[in-house]
């Protein structure tokens, strides 16, 4: 059983009409969000996550899960959006690298999207990530704690490491 077996009520698509089903996947799946890891360099005071260590110890998604959630969508040739985050920095293992070239192959026609607090991004990582076939990335700007004031210029500061 896959988990678009699960997702896909019996009554909306019966299994035994394989074709049915994976038109109603590819009609109504466009947004796929992924964790691969767990591991976060930040300490956000609105994430729901803040008072879990994230830092101490990454634990990965099984290769095999991912590969098959891979799989399920390449068999509706699948063409939405592909987001790797949640409730992690995608960009702080080299893992990432990996994973999107499994999901190129596996999903050509797939939007690659990153999201990521932009702590590890540079030009020679922004290129690759280009290379690898990422085509949207979501930067969030540095964020302030609960009470603090918005600036443009402590932003940059805090962007810049000051």
């Amino acid at each position: 059983m896959g988990i678009f077996d699960i997702i896909t009520p019996a009554f909306f698509c019966p299994p035994q009409n394989n074709e049915k089903r994976l038109a109603v996947l590819k009609k109504n799946i466009k947004f796929v969000e992924l964790e691969i890891s767990t591991f976060c360099n930040r300490r956000c005071f609105f994430c729901g996550n803040k008072d879990i260590d994230r830092r101490s110890a990454n634990r990965y998604m099984d290769e095999d899960l991912y590969l098959s959630i891979l799989q399920q969508l390449q068999e509706f040739q699948y063409t939405g959006k592909l987001a790797f985050h949640r409730y992690n920095e995608p960009l702080a293992d080299p893992i990432i690298f990996t994973r999107l070239r499994q999901a190129r192959t596996f999903l050509p026609e797939a939007l690659l999207c990153i999201f990521t607090n932009g702590d590890y991004l540079d030009r020679d990582m922004f290129l690759h990530l280009e290379e690898l076939g990422v085509r949207e990335m979501e930067i969030s700007a540095p964020y302030f704690d609960e009470g603090e004031v918005y600036s443009p210029e402590e932003a940059r500061n805090r962007i810049e490491g000051r």
